[in-house]
């Protein structure tokens, strides 16, 4: 199913000496690849929607997209929420549990390290953003004894629960760290479907609960933003992903 899922972390502008810059997407640049995707006719489309889509063997619309979020940062309410508003997108939050309780604006100087609070949590999943978990610690799984990983999949899932107070369905996994079993631990904690960090633009069935997605990257044109959703991405990457991701893809 030709239907890319893009990744975002920050949409703010990034502090001069800050060590991940890549991972910020400036505000305007946001911007303007949401008004790309409205001027362009793509439809955003929500990750049940993908999902509802995948088990019926049903085909999305041409030029289908989902936008997601790592990590939970505070910017991503306070500078991207209002643009996707504006649009009309639904997207999906994947929030490290225990760092919920940290955020709002009191909890750290450096605005670049803030995390959403529980309200802001609160008030983005009643505007059509679903908030999906991202383990309770951030937490590389596939590292972590079984039985541990288990305990960091469900209890990520219970506490953004107990917050939202409507189910928590996606779960997206910490520096794309997984394998088989970790897998079936995210199905048996009753998510219906897992994001991964393998690189495609194209989407099965059969990978439900390790579904690829695109980096977005900073400071890149329009023109290069529409390459992520190009055959030419596609195979690229096919080759790339066979390297890593064998058995996955």
């Amino acid at each position: 199913m030709n239907a890319a899922i893009l990744t975002y972390h920050h949409v703010a502008n990034p502090p001069e000496h800050h060590p991940k810059k890549n991972l910020f997407v400036s505000p305007r640049e946001f911007s303007a690849q949401m008004s790309f995707f409205s001027q362009k006719g793509f439809r955003v489309v929500s990750l049940d929607q993908i999902h509802s889509a995948l088990m019926a063997g049903e085909p999305l619309p041409q030029k289908s997209v989902a936008i997601t979020f790592d990590d939970g940062f505070e910017d991503n309410f306070t500078n991207a929420f209002p643009i996707l508003l504006r649009h009309g997108f639904p997207a999906t939050i994947f929030m490290v549990s225990s760092c919920v309780r940290l955020g709002g604006s009191e909890q750290n100087d450096k605005e670049s390290e803030r995390y959403l609070s529980a309200a802001q949590l609160q008030t983005m999943a009643k505007q059509n953003i679903a908030i999906g978990s991202h383990s309770r610690t951030h937490t590389k799984l596939g590292r972590l004894p079984i039985n541990d990983a288990m305990k960091e999949i469900a209890s990520s899932k219970h506490e953004l629960e107990s917050i939202l107070q409507k189910p928590v369905n996606w779960f997206c996994y910490p520096f794309g760290s997984f394998n088989p079993q970790i897998e079936e631990s995210v199905r048996q904690a009753g998510f219906i479907g897992a994001v991964s960090v393998i690189r495609d633009n194209r989407i099965f069935k059969e990978q439900i609960y390790h579904l690829p997605r695109i980096m977005v990257m900073p400071n890149i044109s329009l023109f290069k933003f529409e390459y992520y959703f190009s055959a030419f991405y596609h195979f690229l990457h096919y080759f790339k992903n066979r390297k890593r991701w064998r058995k996955y893809i």
